[in-house]
């Protein structure tokens, strides 16, 4: 079965922020997003520790 490509886009009207704290909001959100499908049982783990080792979410 063919995967297909799931792209999550928010905005938030914040002031400045430095780019450094950007990436790891950022970084936050994707990890958050892998745990909340695990939990919700819609991947699995091996799936999800292969989802967090592509995206660089150690």
């Amino acid at each position: 079965m063919a995967e297909e490509m799931v792209e999550v886009h928010f905005s938030l009207p914040l002031g400045n922020v430095p780019a450094k704290h950007q990436e790891a909001a950022q970084k936050k959100a994707k990890k958050a997003y892998v745990l909340e499908l695990l939990q919700q049982g819609d991947i699995s783990a091996g799936r999800a520790a292969e989802l967090r080792r592509q995206l660089c979410l150690h």
